[in-house]
């Protein structure tokens, strides 16, 4: 009974060792600071592009004093917890300065399908958890769900270092992932008098506010009233009426520079349907006219120049020239009322084209304009086909369920998102109608070899990596996902900047020389997974 309680004991004992005896994977795991960069990547889990990108991004960040991240990317640990491995490596390897602490770690499990960033006390404040959960949910894990580890980690790197880059400012997250560092400066003036609400005037030390007078208009010593100096977008003319100055101009820039990005948008891919293509014409509208007019007005009529009139010419030359576009693209469908509703639905969309864009830009009228095509387009797609047979109304079939009416080319497209079926079926006579309806978003293109949407981009090699003397060298490789036809074009890889190499080249000044700064882990973070 004795050696049995002996032999119990001496299996606790050894039960006990093998479980605290955790398998310490930041020994066998290559430290990237050897070799002058912050990615470990010994799994290959992203390419050495992204690799590159990563060390770049990481090395700018470490330079200038905002953050020494080491990223890890691990294919199994062999079921040890997440939040322990992490902790490890940061006490093993220590990123981040010893004095501000400004370390953090971001581990990467594949078989286990997460993602952990853990904190040095001095990022707590700067990259609170909350950012870290948001970060992962918002813009690495959309990614990591397609298998698209090396957009994930850029992304989540991008994302952290522009929180780092304005601790202060305030982070928003688009649908698309999009991480938007909001900030806001005020500036005292030297002397602020109410006016009797809760408006704020600004003049000069010495002076009051005069009510009733001018909105330029100051009192001086005596009583007085005096003009003003016009603000930084106007300058008086020789007559001392206001004219267009450096600020006006400066608007006019990026309003020509959101011209350019708009019509972008707007413009699509070719189409041999298309309803509307953009003219050289519209631009000259868009481009010169606003500033034409605002300069017309100005100094052939000498009309007292203000801002806000060259932002409502801006304005309306977009909202003239949009509801020309969309007056003439409406005109034109009327002419295929008698044509088939595929062919109809397949003219608006491309000529329709981001209209969502137009409506969030030029909210007034095109909000109301595409919830009203949206209905229109619903309509030309998902109204009940009449059997071709019978006569009788079909049924618009699920995705599930008309899987087994595609044929193994319809399958492909559908599969890569090319082109989106629709399975009309008969309930009566046992019949079915397919229509095939092209995706204007997607990349695919048409195979080469079988002519069918299923060719598209999988993934690029790297033949010669790129150093700071030379350009590199890289295959992008393309597939067919119906025939299997491969296609194989070489590309240049841009030379590495003199800045990117010398945050990783080990460099004396540097915090990121040979070794990791000695930093401390506040225990903070998040974890998510996919």
């Amino acid at each position: 009974m004795r050696n049995r309680k002996c032999q119990l004991f001496v299996l606790l004992l050894l039960f006990l060792a093998q479980c605290t005896n955790k398998h310490n994977y930041a020994e066998e795991i290559p430290d990237p600071m050897k070799q002058g960069g912050y990615v470990s990547n010994p799994d290959h889990i992203i390419s050495e592009d992204a690799a590159a990108q990563l060390n770049e991004l990481l090395g700018r960040l470490d330079q200038a004093g905002k953050a020494q991240i080491a990223v890890v990317l691990l294919n199994s640990i062999q079921g040890q917890i997440i939040e322990d491995v992490s902790h490890n490596i940061f006490t093993t390897w220590k990123p981040g300065k010893k004095d501000i602490n400004n370390g953090l770690v971001v581990l990467l499990v594949k078989d286990q399908h997460k993602i952990r960033f853990e904190t040095g006390y001095g990022l707590e404040g700067d990259l609170p958890d909350v950012i870290c959960f948001r970060i992962q949910q918002a813009v690495m894990l959309p990614y990591f769900k397609r298998n698209d580890y090396d957009a994930g980690l850029i992304k989540g790197m991008e994302a952290v270092a522009q929180v780092l880059s304005n601790p202060e400012g305030s982070v928003s997250f688009a649908d698309n992932g999009d991480v938007t560092v909001d900030t806001v400066v005020q500036e005292e003036t030297p002397a602020a008098v109410a006016a009797g609400d809760s408006t704020t005037e600004v003049a000069d030390a010495g002076q009051g506010f005069v009510g009733d007078a001018s909105p330029y208009a100051v009192a001086d010593s005596t009583g007085a009233t005096a003009a003003e100096p016009a603000p930084d977008y106007m300058l008086p003319g020789q007559e001392g009426i206001p004219r267009p100055g450096l600020g006006s101009f400066i608007f006019y820039a990026f309003y020509l520079v959101f011209s350019g990005i708009t019509f972008g948008v707007l413009r699509g891919t070719k189409h041999k349907g298309d309803l509307y293509r953009t003219t050289w014409l519209a631009r000259c509208f868009i481009f010169f006219v606003p500033g034409i007019v605002a300069g017309v007005l100005s100094y052939a009529l000498n009309i007292p120049y203000s801002i806000w009139y060259l932002v409502g010419l801006c304005y309306g030359a977009w909202l003239l020239y949009l509801s020309y576009r969309y007056m003439l693209v409406n005109a034109r469908e009327k002419k295929l009322e008698m044509a088939d509703r595929h062919q109809r639905y397949e003219s608006l969309n491309i000529a329709h084209k981001n209209l969502l864009y137009t409506a969030f830009v030029f909210p007034l009228p095109f909000l109301a304009y595409y919830r009203w095509h949206e209905a229109r387009m619903k309509k030309l797609r998902y109204q009940p086909y009449d059997c071709e047979t019978c006569s009788q109304p079909m049924t618009l079939l699920t995705k599930g369920k008309k899987k087994p009416f595609l044929n193994k080319i319809q399958a492909a497209e559908e599969k890569v998102g090319s082109v989106i079926y629709d399975v009309w079926h008969c309930k009566h006579c046992n019949t079915h109608k397919t229509i095939g309806y092209d995706s204007i978003y997607t990349k695919v293109t048409t195979c080469p070899k079988c002519n069918n949407k299923t060719f598209e981009a999988t993934h690029t090699q790297t033949v010669r990596r790129a150093t700071q003397s030379s350009s590199g060298e890289g295959i992008q490789f393309y597939e067919c996902r119906y025939c299997n036809f491969v296609k194989k074009e070489p590309f240049v890889i841009p030379r590495i900047s003199s800045s990117s190499s010398s945050s990783s080249s080990g460099s004396s000044s540097s915090s990121s020389s040979s070794s990791w700064g000695g930093g401390s882990s506040g225990g903070g973070g998040s974890t998510s997974s996919w």
